[in-house]
C-alpha cells in the first residue's frame, strides 16, 4: 500500500521509536511493514506500507496516459503525457 501525506516527519518519528521502519528509501520516501496496537504494542498484522511526503516528485501523478519508459528515477513532473511513440519492435506481436 502506498500513503501520501503532509506531516511526514512525525509518524517517521513515532514509527522510529518503535523500530517499525524496515526502509528508508530517500528524503521523500519511508516503507514499513508491521501493524501494532498504538496502546501496548502487540503485532496486529504484516502488510508492506510505502509512506510518502506531499513533497515527493511523483505526488499527484497521473495515473493514465503514463509514459511507459519512465521509472521512479527519471520521473520528470510534467512529461507524464507529452507524445511519444514505441518503437515497432517494443510491441508485443503474439
Amino acid at each position: 500500500m502506498q500513503i501520501y501525506i503532509t506531516d511526514f516527519s512525525g509518524p517517521h518519528r513515532r514509527l522510529s521509536e518503535r523500530g517499525l521502519i524496515s526502509q528508508e528509501d530517500n528524503q521523500y520516501q519511508y516503507r514499513f511493514r508491521d501493524i501494532v496496537d498504538p496502546a501496548d504494542g502487540r503485532h496486529l498484522f504484516t502488510v508492506e506500507h510505502e509512506v510518502r511526503s506531499a513533497t515527493h516528485p511523483m505526488y499527484l501523478r497521473p495515473l493514465v496516459n503514463r509514459n511507459p519508459v519512465q521509472t521512479n528515477r527519471t520521473y520528470a513532473p510534467g512529461h507524464d503525457q507529452l507524445p511519444y511513440a514505441m518503437e515497432a519492435e517494443q510491441y508485443d506481436r503474439r
